[in-house]
């Protein structure tokens, strides 16, 4: 692999680190929003109102959970050149873009500069997922039928979770 490839590959990783910094952030910030709204009003303590406990915060949004750590450690198993870290990548990205396809199916378009920042995400991530599907990366980690049916087997589980989510 050429020097460029590497730098190219380290860049991406570091990218992904910063990204599930950024994701897991807005997650919390999400979460910590809805849960004022979730919280009781008349549910004091020593003059303290209360907010739900963590576990009822964990069952809505595990999969948000899950994404954080997932993109966190793809991300470090890339930056150590581990074949795991690009089978994880791999699956997050493409789990990433599938979400964003369910969001706008099941949900309602973003409107005005919304919708910019929406099209700049999804560039994003079409950009990503395509650039560890480039034959220099899959001649690099050797990547075979056995690791394609790895990748499809994570994508549908996240899939499969999120969808029973929106439907349920």
């Amino acid at each position: 692999m050429k020097k460029g490839w590497l730098i190219l590959e380290k860049a991406f990783a570091s990218i992904q680190l910063l990204f599930s910094i950024l994701f897991s952030y807005l997650t919390y910030d999400a979460i910590m929003e809805e849960q004022k709204f979730m919280a009781d009003e008349n549910e004091f303590i020593d003059g303290v109102k209360q907010l739900p406990r963590f576990h009822i915060s964990f069952h809505g949004h595990h999969i948000a959970y899950l994404l954080v750590l997932l993109f966190f450690l793809g991300g470090i198993l890339l930056l150590f050149n581990k074949k795991t870290g690009w089978l994880i990548s791999f699956s997050i990205w493409l789990s990433f873009f599938f979400f964003l396809i369910i969001f706008i199916i099941f949900k309602a378009l973003p409107v005005g500069s919304d919708r910019i920042q929406a099209a700049c995400v999804f560039l994003f991530v079409i950009a990503m997922t395509v650039f560890l599907a480039m034959k220099p990366i899959l001649t690099k980690y050797q990547i075979h039928t056995k690791h394609w049916m790895g990748v499809a087997s994570i994508t549908i589980l996240l899939l499969t979770d999120y969808s029973w989510k929106l439907i349920f």
